[in-house]
């Protein structure tokens, strides 16, 4: 239990950050917002996550782990879509935000995870 609310807190930081320093992604809300986008940021990566890389297995290996930034990619701006449709104020504007986004979410993530102790499971 631990380990999942580390993740939502690491999760719902990096989407904030992301927001206030990548231009072309912008959001307006409070913390609430935030940790509902950060629970579906979080659940779209446990559960289509694994679907879309299994399912482009061959496509990553021919371009070397490459194609990982595509899905990447894709799972960030559907997280941000779905934040839509339940009024979370967090839009993607562009392409290369969505790519800048999706790399720079995933590293401060895992960074925000690490020195939390959220690799560490019980």
């Amino acid at each position: 239990m631990t380990y999942l609310i580390i993740r939502l807190i690491a999760n719902s930081v990096a989407l904030y950050l992301a927001a206030v320093i990548v231009p072309g992604i912008e959001f307006q809300g409070g913390l609430v917002a935030i940790v509902a986008l950060g629970l579906i940021f979080g659940a779209v990566n446990a559960v289509i996550g694994p679907i879309l890389k299994f399912a482009t297995c061959l496509i990553n290996v021919m371009t070397l782990g490459l194609f990982t930034f595509v899905i990447n990619a894709f799972l960030f701006w559907l997280a941000a879509w779905l934040g839509g449709l339940v009024h979370i104020g967090f839009r993607i504007n562009g392409v290369v935000p969505i790519l800048i986004g999706s790399i720079f979410v995933t590293i401060v993530s895992a960074i925000l995870t690490a020195v939390l102790g959220g690799f560490r499971r019980e």
